[in-house]
């Protein structure tokens, strides 16, 4: 059991290595003249390819929801002349159509054998900026292009007394800010957006003359309380120029008409119901907490 392994005895039959042989010359040459074969025909049949009428680009298909901003794309891809569709440059076409102002985002694809797609998405104006003559303007900044008169009766109207020659990058993105904080309720409610003040946004609502001081926050919230307390504090204290709701604890105003010798000073809060202070300007107010 506790054996070992012995090599038996004898002179063991050693295994010499043997050399493999070298291959042949003609071999050699066989496989060069295959190969050289196989690409004088990969590029023939490439160089055919390249020639074929059947792969040359005979319809453009656009698709995009709005058909005005189909139409620009059309305008902006008519008359190019495609070629063959395995050399075109799809991000080339990409860039053409994306330098449309109108357009968002697009996706460029080759459909075999002779079709390219166009797939857009549109952008959409979301105010009116009056600099000097009035253009669209979209949600992220992008000027569109000349307003037309009716676009006034839909969208929201941009001014600044300076005609925006400063700040305007910043009251731009301020303006854009508070439309979007209004959702689309009231965005389509929104008249004018005066940004004279770059701190201090007025909002002004279509029918109604009264403009709303809303600084640079909050802008749903103080909008919101005005149109809440508007029917309530008309009724108790007449029309109004302005409304200033900037502040958390109390709201001025400014009354339409010059108040009466008499009419003491106003102070109201969103939160509880107008109460009368003591003879003040009518431009100023004091805290609900000061009054007696």
């Amino acid at each position: 059991m506790n054996e070992r392994f012995q090599r038996g005895e004898g002179t063991g039959r050693v295994m010499k290595p043997r050399l493999k042989s070298s291959p042949r010359p003609a071999l050699i040459v066989l496989g060069l003249g295959a190969m050289v074969l196989l690409f004088f025909g990969v590029y023939e049949l490439y160089s055919f390819l390249l020639t074929w009428d059947d792969l040359a680009i005979s319809s453009v298909e656009i698709r995009c929801p709005d058909p005005a901003v189909k139409a620009r794309i059309e305008a902006v891809l008519a008359g190019t002349s495609w070629g063959n569709i395995l050399v075109l440059d799809a991000a080339k076409v990409k860039a053409r159509v994306e330098a449309c102002p109108w357009v968002a985002a697009s996706r460029v694809r080759k459909i075999f054998p002779s079709t390219l797609r166009v797939e857009a998405a549109p952008r959409r104006p979301a105010a009116i900026l009056e600099q000097g003559a009035p253009f669209l303007i979209a949600r992220d900044n992008v000027v569109l292009g000349p307003a037309a008169p009716d676009d006034a009766l839909r969208l929201p109207r941009l001014v600044d007394e300076s005609r925006f020659a400063a700040d305007r990058e910043d009251k731009l993105a301020l303006a854009l800010a508070c439309l979007a904080a209004l959702g689309p309720d009231l965005r389509e409610r929104a008249e004018i957006v005066d940004l004279t003040d770059p701190g201090d946004l007025v909002l002004t609502f279509r029918g109604d003359p009264t403009r709303l001081k809303l600084g640079g926050e909050l802008f749903f919230e103080r909008a919101g309380a005005w149109l809440k307390n508007k029917d309530r504090w008309i009724e108790s204290f007449g029309a109004m120029e302005y409304v200033d709701l900037r502040f958390s604890d109390r709201t001025i105003f400014k009354p339409a008409l010059p108040a009466p010798a008499q009419a003491p000073g106003l102070a109201v809060s969103p939160e509880t119901a107008p109460v009368l202070g003591t003879p003040r300007p009518a431009e100023a107010a004091l805290p609900p907490k000061e009054q007696r």
